[in-house]
């Protein structure tokens, strides 16, 4: 076990390292594309800024991934989880061996059986609880609590866009809705019930607002004013008198403190959140941090800051201080550097052998004669190297009663021997998580049939069969496993070149997140609009329903996520639509190609899950060709022949 706490280091002398590293920082989303999951974008965009003034920063996310392509990083952070970062894990490991990346865990998304299974060198959190867990399945594990700029989050900020429509707001939550924000909807009621009463102006932005029943938030929507813009967050924490706040009850039960906590204070705002023991541990009292415990808190804490005016906007120095001195980007990317020269320095050149979650194989072969040595000659070199964990047993031998279990110890069970008997006898077949995913290669040729495996391997277990001694072991271990979701493959008839293709196209990682998408409907509309409805299907979870339209391979929207994934429900079958206009088209420089009758030809591609990783093998992107035209000539619809009409 290795707990290890590090408390604030910008009291530490911090040595500079020997050379600048390059740095790949992957957020969860880029909000300017994607729109969602802003806090994601804000972290590590503000924590690269700290960074780059020593070292070589490049930013990533979900759709995002030209930049990864070709670049040989030295340190990979990764904030959060998405859907994609597995298969990012393995593709940079392949590349680059020696490579550190580390998972700086910020919330309890998907799940921990998910989060604890990433092949990472160790882990960040903002969680103190967090430490002890990561630390108990084997991995260094550091405290490292949230931050905030200095700069864009400022009561001097200045900037060229107006904050005259903020200064008329008193009381403002931005945040989307979420019945998982414990006494959220409460609290904003009982302040929305004093502001009216008071004559105070209380705002609410973000998502999700409008698509919530009436009966659930009430009068609250009378108050929505929509999603603000992100680089409007700085402007309006200055501006009004309080922020409200809330926190996701798993992560208040973790001790996890968000962004906003620390972004207000450094605004020199105060801010007003249901009371938890960890937020309270980290700032303590006289900072600008007001306690919601009940109703009467509302008149206490509202009447003090509105009605008898303690303080204005951007006001609250202490809070500021207390940022600068203690929770800057500026002191996070000093801890981080320092936990990565520790790191590096323990470990040394070996440092890929500790990885806790490296891939591991068991080779069970039927007796040496067959082979069973030089299948493990070719596996040992993998383990020595530290890529993979090995072990191989000789089936000929007694094994008595014993049973191998496919649980998170076993990633692949390589036979070589008579399947059927071995698979019937001595394994094990865990009852595992929804959408996570073990390997089962076979060799047949020794009277197995794979129509007669046991029905319950399809539910979790990727079975590869296999009568060609040319397998690539190394190939197929270093690209992360093979397999494509819920299939069984007899590939005795392909060659090497083939087997290594059919290798790379998939991946076998924990879980085996995916899904597959289709383009159902393409309409045109009044008002020179498209509508295009999308089906997501044979979803695994979690499958995140992260989706990108593309337009002659621009992107032009992308959506979030469809399922409820906080009730883990995932429905077999989801549809969506998106619109977009031609003056959408027009904005984002995308030309439409015109033949000489006036029909416009565009290609419309959605792809999920990030089709720029290379998901192949797996149906997760869609194409279709469109075609429009009207009686003009300009195939615009509205007969003005500029191109850009009014109807369709």
């Amino acid at each position: 076990m290795f707990l290890l706490y590090l408390y604030p280091l910008h009291l530490l002398l911090l040595l500079p390292l020997s050379s600048p590293l390059k740095i790949l920082l992957h957020a969860q989303s880029s909000y300017s594309t994607h729109g969602w999951v802003a806090g994601s974008e804000v972290t590590t965009r503000g924590l690269g800024q700290s960074l780059q003034s020593n070292h070589e920063i490049v930013y990533a996310s979900t759709f995002e991934y030209d930049v990864v392509k070709g670049n040989n990083f030295d340190l990979v952070i990764i904030e959060g989880y998405i859907g994609t970062v597995p298969r990012l894990i393995s593709n940079l490991r392949s590349s680059n061996p020696s490579i550190t990346i580390v998972h700086w865990c910020l919330d309890t998304f998907p799940s921990f059986n998910v989060i604890k299974n990433l092949d990472v060198d160790y882990f960040m959190t903002n969680s103190r609880y967090l430490v002890e867990v990561f630390g108990s399945w084997g991995f260094n594990s550091y405290y490292v609590p949230l931050a905030s700029s200095k700069k864009t989050f400022s009561p001097y900020l200045t900037s060229s866009i107006t904050s005259d429509d903020y200064d008329e707001i008193d009381v403002v939550y931005v945040g989307q809705y979420s019945n998982t924000k414990r006494d959220l909807v409460p609290m904003l009621k009982g302040v929305k019930k004093f502001c009216d009463l008071q004559g105070f102006n209380f705002t609410i932005y973000g998502h999700v607002w409008t698509n919530v029943e009436k009966e659930e938030v009430g009068s609250l929507i009378d108050n929505y004013r929509g999603v603000l813009p992100l680089e409007d967050l700085g402007l309006i924490y200055k501006s009004v008198k309080l922020v409200l706040g809330a926190t996701e009850e798993e992560q208040e039960g973790l001790g996890m403190v968000n962004n906003r906590v620390f972004e207000v204070l450094a605004s020199g705002g105060r801010i007003f959140m249901p009371w938890y023991e960890g937020l309270e541990a980290l700032v303590g009292e006289g900072v600008g941090v007001e306690f919601y415990r009940g109703e009467e808190d509302v008149d206490r804490v509202l009447g003090r800051i509105l009605v008898e005016g303690e303080g204005g906007p951007g006001t609250n120095l202490k809070g500021r201080e207390f940022i600068v001195n203690e929770h800057s980007w500026d002191i996070r990317a000093k801890q981080m550097m320092e936990i990565y020269e520790k790191e590096i320095a323990d470990i040394g050149e070996d440092r890929i052998r500790t990885r806790p979650r490296r891939p591991s194989v068991f080779l069970v072969c039927e007796n040496v004669d067959r082979g069973c040595g030089d299948w493990e000659a070719k596996f040992l070199p993998l383990h020595e190297a530290g890529v993979i964990t090995f072990y191989s047993v000789n089936f000929k031998e007694d094994l008595g009663g014993t049973e191998f279990e496919l649980n998170n110890d076993v990633d692949m069970l390589f036979i070589k021997t008579s399947a059927n008997s071995f698979l019937e006898k001595h394994v094990r077949y865990m009852e595992l998580e929804r959408g996570s995913r073990k390997g089962i290669i076979v060799e047949t040729g020794l009277g197995t049939s794979l129509e007669t495996f046991p029905g319950r391997l399809s539910d979790h277990y990727d079975i590869l069969a296999f009568d060609d001694e040319s397998l690539d072991v190394e190939t197929l271990v270093k690209s992360a496993f093979y397999l494509h979701p819920n299939t069984i493959r007899h590939i005795s008839t392909l060659g090497t070149s083939e087997l290594e293709y059919v290798v790379l196209t998939g991946t076998l990682m924990y879980p085996r997140a995916r899904a597959s998408v289709d383009v159902v409907r393409v309409e045109t509309k009044k008002q020179g609009e498209v509508e295009v409805t999308v089906r997501i299907f044979d979803m695994v979870p979690p499958h995140d329903g992260v989706w990108c339209l593309y337009v002659n391979e621009v992107i032009v929207r992308c959506m979030g996520d469809f399922a409820d994934q906080t009730k883990n429900f995932f429905p077999d079958e989801i549809t969506g639509k998106v619109e977009f206009s031609f003056e959408d088209l027009k904005e984002k420089g995308v030309e439409l190609e015109v033949d000489d009758s006036g029909r416009r030809k565009f290609d419309i591609r959605v792809a999920i899950n990030a089709g720029d990783l290379d998901f192949s093998g797996m149906a997760n992107e869609s194409s279709v060709r469109v075609v429009v035209s009207d009686g003009d000539g300009d195939g615009d619809g509205d007969g003005d022949g500029d191109g850009w009409g009014d109807e369709i």
